[in-house]
C-alpha cells in the first residue's frame, strides 16, 4: 500500500509561485490528516460475535488496485470476495489505522517510508 501510494503521488508545483511541493511532503500530509479524522464506527448490527453464531470468513489474500478511485479486494476463503472502492484519502485512513493497531499489538511491523513519521508545519 505505501508502494502504490509513493508511486501515484508525483511533485506539485504551486501556481503562480517557485514552489514544489515533493511526493513525500503531500504524502505526510495527507497522511497526517487521515490519521487525524476519526473512523466511522461500526454499526453494532455488523459486528459479528460469537453468541451470534455467525461465522467470520477468512481473508487469505488481497489485491490493491490503485487510480483516481482505489479498489482494495479481499479474497475469502469460499470464493466470495469483498472489494472497497475509495479515494487517496480513504487508503490514507485504512493505512493508518493498520499501523497503529498493529503498534498496540505489539507487533514489529517495519514500514520504512518517511513520510510517515514527518511533522507537517
Amino acid at each position: 500500500m505505501v508502494n502504490l501510494l509513493e508511486k501515484s503521488t508525483s511533485t506539485h508545483k504551486v501556481k503562480n509561485t517557485e514552489v514544489s511541493l515533493s511526493p513525500s511532503a503531500i504524502l505526510s500530509e495527507e497522511y497526517m490528516q487521515a490519521k487525524e479524522k476519526p473512523s466511522d464506527p461500526v454499526p453494532r448490527s455488523k459486528n459479528p460475535s460469537s453468541a451470534s453464531g455467525q461465522t467470520i470468513d477468512v481473508c487469505h489474500s488481497i489485491q490493491i488496485k490503485s487510480g483516481s478511485l482505489w479498489q482494495i479486494i479481499f479474497n475469502m476463503r469460499g470464493g466470495e470476495n469483498v472489494k472497497l472502492s475509495l479515494n487517496k484519502q480513504g487508503v490514507h485512513r485504512i493505512l493508518s489505522t493498520l499501523i497503529s493497531q498493529a503498534e498496540r499489538a505489539n507487533w514489529s511491523i517495519s514500514v520504512k517510508a518517511k513520510w510517515l513519521n514527518m511533522k507537517s508545519s
